[in-house]
């Protein structure tokens, strides 16, 4: 019982190559942003300055931008 006939199908889950950039992209900032915000925590603890830095990431990054959170060297 021999058929000519394939089970081939298309690739249906074939990613689209902006999507994989995009992700990539997402989470190199999203590493790039939480690396820097666990540098400037263990800066803080390390050092004793008096501040207390929030503990969303994202808000680390906007107190730094408006400059009422040091960064420590």
């Amino acid at each position: 019982m021999s058929s000519d006939r394939t089970n081939r199908r298309a690739e249906p889950g074939r990613a689209n190559p902006g999507t994989i950039i995009a992700t990539w992209a997402i989470g190199i900032a999203a590493g790039l942003l939480a690396s820097a915000w666990a540098g400037l925590a263990a800066a803080h603890a390390l050092t004793g300055a008096g501040a207390a830095l929030p503990g969303d990431p994202l808000a680390v990054a906007i107190a730094l931008k408006k400059g009422e959170v040091a960064w420590t060297p």
